[in-house]
């Protein structure tokens, strides 16, 4: 009886710093005996308020710039740019990553350059839709890249799938070797993407899709439409 007595002091002992001390545990609401967790509470929650401030902040000067002239974005562009270059905390380098596109600036598409290589799959996904926003051949260019080189499947799907924005040869090429992918969920993303691209409706038919690249390659699109207006060439002689 004694020696129950023992081992069951020694169990409850050994769990109650575990169940009252520690926010994580299966009783966290008893936290308050802990004078540290109320200060780990307390903490977190500053972080928070500075974080939700940050965040409110930058929205609100990227509106003023985008209110304003082409200087005022190109600095506001610059300014986002150093947060994603090297601010530690993901959630910020996230959000002025989003914001870059929504600036029509040569410094927006700087700072995307470097959030594209970002070691975080969220940065690098949140720069392929920023990158989506944008309508120039620089952001098609960085979008082919995306797709054909990143390190996460899911990034690179995703970078085909905004490549559908796009019009001309880049997004053209880079939709051409998706459509090689072993990966299905690639190719059916690259077919949906080249019918938003193309205009044309060939479904999710991978091989028609192919076909159509390699007649588009030997004969360009201008080309191709003149000679259907004139099937017997008399305007060659």
């Amino acid at each position: 009886m004694f020696f129950k007595a023992v081992l069951y002091g020694l169990l409850v002992g050994s769990l109650l710093p575990g169940i009252l001390g520690c926010a994580e545990g299966p009783l966290w609401k008893t936290g308050y005996l802990s004078p540290w967790v109320r200060q780990k509470w307390q903490d977190e929650e500053q972080i928070a308020a500075t974080m939700f401030s940050r965040r409110s902040d930058l929205r609100t000067q990227v509106d003023k710039s985008l209110a304003s002239d082409t200087e005022a974005q190109q600095q506001m562009a610059i300014r986002l740019g150093e947060i994603v270059t090297g601010d530690p905390v993901v959630l910020m380098r996230v959000e002025a990553t989003r914001l870059l596109g929504e600036l029509p600036v040569s410094a927006a598409a700087d700072g995307l350059k470097v959030a594209m290589r970002d070691k975080e799959v969220t940065v690098r996904e949140v720069a392929v839709r920023a990158l989506g926003n944008r309508t120039d051949d620089v952001a098609a260019q960085l979008l082919a890249n995306m797709s054909r080189s990143d390190d996460n499947l899911d990034v690179r799907i995703a970078a085909t799938s905004e490549l559908g924005k796009f019009k001309g040869d880049i997004p053209l090429a880079a939709l051409g070797e998706a459509l090689s992918h072993s990966n299905p969920a690639m190719q059916l993303s690259a077919a949906g993407a080249l019918q938003r691209s193309t205009g044309k409706d060939l479904g999710n038919d991978i091989q028609e899709w192919q076909r159509y690249i390699e007649k588009r390659q030997v004969m360009p699109e201008e080309s191709e439409s003149i000679a259907q207006e004139n099937p017997t060439n008399d305007f060659i002689r």
